[in-house]
Order: C-alpha cells, then structure tokens, then sequence
C-alpha cells in the first residue's frame, strides 16, 4: 500500500514535512537525525489506520525491514551514513510494493548527482583530499516526490 498516496491529506501532509525536514536537515548539517525515521514509520501506521487501510501493512513493514538490512550492510562498509540508512527504510515502508522500484531507481540517481556536486564543490573549494560529504536526504525526499506522483504510487 502506497502509504503516502493514499493517507487522509492531511497525514500525508504531514508526512511529506517530516520527510522534508530530514532532507533540509541532512543538506545543510550533514545529519539526519533518528526521530525523523521514527516519525515516518509511525505516521506511516497512524496514517494507514485513519485510511482503513491496514490489511497490507504488513508487506510496508517487510519492505521497510528488507531495506533496513540492505542499508546497514552499506552503513557497516561505510558507503552510507546512519541516518541515511535510517531514512531510506523509512520512506521505502511509506512507498509501499507499487512504486519502489522507481522510488530506490530515482533515489539512486539523484544520489548520484548530488554525489558529482559535492565532489565538484569540494575540488572548487581547494581540498586535495577525496573526503567528499554527500547528503543522500534531498535524493530519498526526490526519489519519494517521483515514486508517488509518477510511478503509480497514488494507489
């Protein structure tokens, strides 16, 4: 179940400010910090019970946990921050089965552009080193804007 796309407006507003907040968070501190996937996952169940639709939660919390191992295997070889591999299994329970391939496609590339112009932006600055920080917040948040209004995530 598309949990984003099929919340009472009102939930899935709030939802989709707890998202942007962590991706605001994330630009400009190079954090996330932990409550933001709590709140997600959390209103992500309030959200469904208010819709009536709670029969598929369960698929939403095997996908948000499959991804949780996924993201703490990256986390453990240190290709992802921790509150990236927090936030990404977070968005991917509110995504739900119909949009997450589009959802980890686009997250993946816009990671990947926001990656080229950190790296960019840290040559420009002088650094001689490779210790580029990239924010993966903005890419999760783009990655979830494509996935539920492009992909077939509005239920």
């Amino acid at each position: 179940m598309p949990i984003l796309a099929e919340a009472h407006p009102v939930a899935a507003l709030v939802l989709w400010i707890f998202l942007g907040a962590a991706a605001v968070m994330n630009l400009f501190t190079n954090r996330i910090d932990n409550q933001f996937a709590l709140l997600l996952v959390g209103g992500g169940i309030v959200a469904a019970v208010i819709a009536g639709r709670t029969d598929e939660l369960w698929l939403n919390a095997a996908i948000g946990v499959g991804m949780l191992v996924l993201t703490a295997i990256l986390f453990a070889m240190k290709a992802m921050g921790g509150g990236a591999a927090k936030l990404l299994p977070a968005t991917a329970f509110l995504i739900g089965w119909e949009a997450l391939l589009p959802f980890v496609i686009t997250t993946l590339i816009a990671g990947g552009v926001l990656a080229v112009v950190a790296i960019l932006w840290h040559r420009m600055a002088g650094a001689k080193d490779n210790d580029a920080r990239v924010s993966f917040g903005p890419a999760i948040l783009a990655g979830a804007l494509y996935a539920v209004l492009f992909q077939g995530g509005m239920g």
